[in-house]
């Protein structure tokens, strides 16, 4: 059985929000349901839905984990001392 870490609301063992934004670029995010997701992690749906409210809120999740990634790449070039052309 799956562990969904209910802190931080987010799916651990073997499925992420990574795998999950996947589902959702397959099936499309409005065709992707909770069963599907719930499958995914390994819970009924029933289970899911005490970790997790909606397929919004988890997409908002995989959202800002993108968001946070893509700024400390920036973070990282902007610190560099590479020449500004280097950069691009």
């Amino acid at each position: 059985m799956a562990r969904i870490r209910t802190g931080q609301r987010r799916i651990t063992k073997g499925s992420d929000c990574k795998s999950c934004g996947k589902l959702f670029h397959e099936k499309g995010y409005k065709a992707a349901s909770m069963r599907d997701l719930a499958e995914l992690v390994g819970v009924e749906a029933a289970s899911l839905y005490n970790h997790i409210r909606s397929k919004t809120e988890l997409l908002h999740d995989i959202c800002f984990d993108v968001a946070n990634i893509f700024w400390e790449h920036i973070n990282k070039v902007e610190s560099s001392e590479a020449k500004p052309i280097e950069k691009l």
